[in-house]
């Protein structure tokens, strides 16, 4: 069932891409680069046909908080460490007895000062773990208890918004371009990086660094680092695995299935690189076929540049 009742598919993506709806406050709890609006994931989960949701690139989680919140088993997928854990600190509903422990622990760790130990040797189970890292890492000691308190605070008014029942989030890291689920999905929604624009690795350095790791990830798709380092090989690096990533989403869905995606155009000197030509050719490619389109241009939302949100389905039965 739609969320938008009797609108069309095309007012349901230009609304999406649109929308200025206030953040509730588990949705900006903890630092991470960009991310869907919460509305716009909300709004455009109704497109999708009933049963799980997959982000194949869940960063700071915006689809998973809007899936749980319409009741529905969500999957979510990234190659990085710190979209994960900023995830299942967002998505955590911690009982009363959980949240005296996890705010012991953020307390220990302040207490201890430069002394504290590397937060892998952290004793707790997932999510909590998460949620202290990613409170640890998002600002200094000095205003960590503010941020545990706000966490809480968070935490308690989201448990009010999730019907009983709903699946725990299953999160873990996987490369989108070489996904493997065990079952089929019913949509996927996502918001894959945009090229050219952010190094997301640089928000898993710190909380590797943190942990007393060390490395980064390598398998980034579309990084500003890159584009900067030549524009050509760039290009027809994203355009490769912009096909990988969409062809293995395609497997994943259940005949009929569909897929959402918001996408913006990436900068590079010759001009923004056209994320929605290169989208929908990917689709095809993968045997998918467009539904719906709607495009925000450069000044009439809140972004710096173009955007796109494109509807795919995959048939009933394969293309001849």
């Amino acid at each position: 069932m739609r969320i938008e009742g009797t609108m069309s598919d095309e007012a349901i993506l230009h609304g999406a891409l649109h929308t200025t709806a206030a953040w509730a406050p588990v949705d900006g709890l903890f630092r991470y680069p960009a991310g869907l609006s919460p509305d716009a994931a909300r709004r455009l989960l109704g497109l999708l046909p009933p049963g799980p949701v997959l982000d194949p690139f869940v960063g700071g989680g915006a689809v998973a908080l809007a899936a749980r919140r319409a009741g529905r088993a969500f999957v979510g997928r990234d190659v990085s460490e710190a979209a994960l854990c900023i995830t299942r600190a967002r998505c955590w509903l911690p009982t009363h007895a959980e949240a005296r422990a996890y705010r012991a622990l953020v307390r220990e760790r302040i207490d201890a000062g430069p002394a504290a130990p590397h937060l892998c040797d952290i004793d707790a189970p997932e999510p909590m773990r998460s949620a202290v890292h990613a409170t640890l890492t998002a600002t200094d000691t000095g205003r960590a208890g503010r941020l545990v308190e706000a966490a809480l605070r968070a935490w308690s008014a989201e448990r009010e918004r999730v019907p009983a029942g709903t699946p725990e989030p299953d999160l873990a890291r996987a490369d989108a371009r070489t996904l493997s689920l065990p079952s089929a999905v019913a949509g996927a929604l996502t918001s894959p990086p945009y090229p050219g624009v952010y190094d997301y690795d640089r928000w898993t350095q710190a909380l590797r660094a943190a942990r007393g790791q060390a490395g980064d990830i390598d398998d980034e798709i579309g990084t500003r680092r890159d584009f900067t380092a030549g524009t050509a090989a760039a290009m027809a690096g994203w355009r490769a695995d912009t096909r990988a990533w969409t062809r293995a989403v395609s497997r994943a869905l259940r005949p009929g299935g569909r897929l959402v995606m918001v996408i913006g155009d990436g900068p590079r000197p010759d001009g923004p690189v056209d994320t929605r030509s290169e989208s929908v050719d990917a689709a095809r490619r993968a045997g998918l076929r467009l539904l719906a389109a709607s495009t925000a241009e450069h000044g009439t939302r809140p972004s710096p540049r173009r955007e796109h949100a494109l509807l795919f389905e995959r048939p009933d039965t394969p293309s001849a």
